[in-house]
């Protein structure tokens, strides 16, 4: 490994994005070129190509918001031209639905939901814990099924309370809940927790407004 000789990787990347927020709506599009790209093959022997590979990527992220329902999507798009350097699946998505509800007339914040990742069958990544890295394999196909969480955050003042059951689709049959060759995913499993920043905002005129806005943002992405 530490014998070979490598070229230099050439690594060139155009991204462009465009916003509407009174749309809920952000594109984006990127294009890259690696060259003499350095990867691990099955064996898990590092190698060199000597390919340029064309990656292209189209990402879309959109809000909907029906009365207190928000339905929030993120699709990706992929394309790789060489998969032994870089290897992805055709399309990922990240789907998250929630219902939001105010309690005691605003002085508190719930949101009950679900979180779903799905992608398209590819030839995950195996892991090697020897060398502590991912390497090529074209054995096993991964992907085609949900991983879902289901979720209810609650917000009081700075305080967000989060209880979460992780893989709640476990028992179908299905090979998907590998993250690597052989891996499996987290199992279900229930989770509780609180998030409490103890920080003051110096300078800030109608405070609680402010906090109340900043909170609704975290319970957003906190999980």
């Amino acid at each position: 490994l530490w014998d070979n000789e490598f070229k230099k990787i050439s690594d060139t990347r155009i991204k462009g994005s465009l916003g509407i927020p009174l749309w809920k709506l952000n594109l984006s599009a990127a294009y890259g070129l690696l060259g003499n790209g350095i990867y691990f093959d099955e064996e898990g022997i590092v190698r060199q190509s000597d390919r340029v590979a064309n990656v292209l990527s189209l990402e879309l992220d959109k809000e909907f918001v029906l009365w207190r329902f928000h339905l929030d999507h993120r699709l990706l798009f992929q394309m790789s031209s060489d998969k032994t350097v870089a290897n992805v699946p055709a399309f990922s998505a990240n789907l998250r639905y929630y219902i939001q509800l105010p309690i005691g007339k605003g002085a508190m914040d719930m949101q009950i939901g679900a979180n779903a990742w799905y992608n398209t069958p590819w030839y995950a990544p195996g892991w090697n814990p020897v060398l502590g890295v991912f390497h090529n394999q074209n054995e096993r196909e991964y992907g085609n099924f949900p991983f879902v969480d289901a979720f209810v955050n609650m917000r009081w003042q700075r305080a967000i309370i989060f209880l979460k059951v992780e893989n709640v689709l476990m028992g179908v049959p299905s090979r998907s809940f590998f993250g690597a060759d052989h891996y499996l995913l987290t199992t279900r499993a229930f989770k509780i927790g609180i998030f409490w920043p103890f920080y003051t905002q110096p300078g800030k005129s109608g405070g609680h407004s402010h906090d109340h806005q900043q909170g609704a943002a975290q319970m957003k992405h906190r999980l």
